[in-house]
């Protein structure tokens, strides 16, 4: 089954770019294509572009909690950087209920470092 999806609908002429939302599902694709079409017809042949979906994940996280007391949180969160790093532009860190992003509150905005200080005004308490 040779299946196509719209992204971003018919374009109108003059028009040479159209956006990818974030967390668009990539599905079983593997390729963008490109048609022309008049007010006759649509090109059977389109031109098509294999895209490639990069994933950058830190890696060797370590946090060393040197706050004593048991439900407070002190020290710094370090990590190593992806190993493909094209593409970050910043590290978000937050805390979390589980190993997922469901229940998280962010901690830290980090612009191109490898650590986060963890203390009571990030809201670890």
């Amino acid at each position: 089954l040779n299946r196509l999806v719209y992204v971003g609908g018919t374009i109108p002429f003059g028009t040479n770019q159209v956006l990818v939302p974030p967390e668009t599902p990539k599905a079983e694709f593997t390729h963008y294509v490109v048609y022309t079409k008049n007010w006759l017809q649509e090109q059977t042949t389109p031109v098509a572009h294999l895209f490639e979906d990069k994933v950058s994940l830190v890696i060797n996280l370590d946090f060393p909690d040197y706050d004593l007391d048991f439900e407070d949180l002190g020290g710094t969160l370090a990590w190593q950087p992806p190993l493909d790093v094209s593409q970050v532009v910043h590290y978000v860190v937050y805390l979390g209920r589980e190993n997922t992003s469901a229940g998280c509150d962010e901690v830290n905005a980090s612009n191109g470092t490898s650590d986060a200080v963890l203390n009571d005004s990030n809201g670890s308490n």
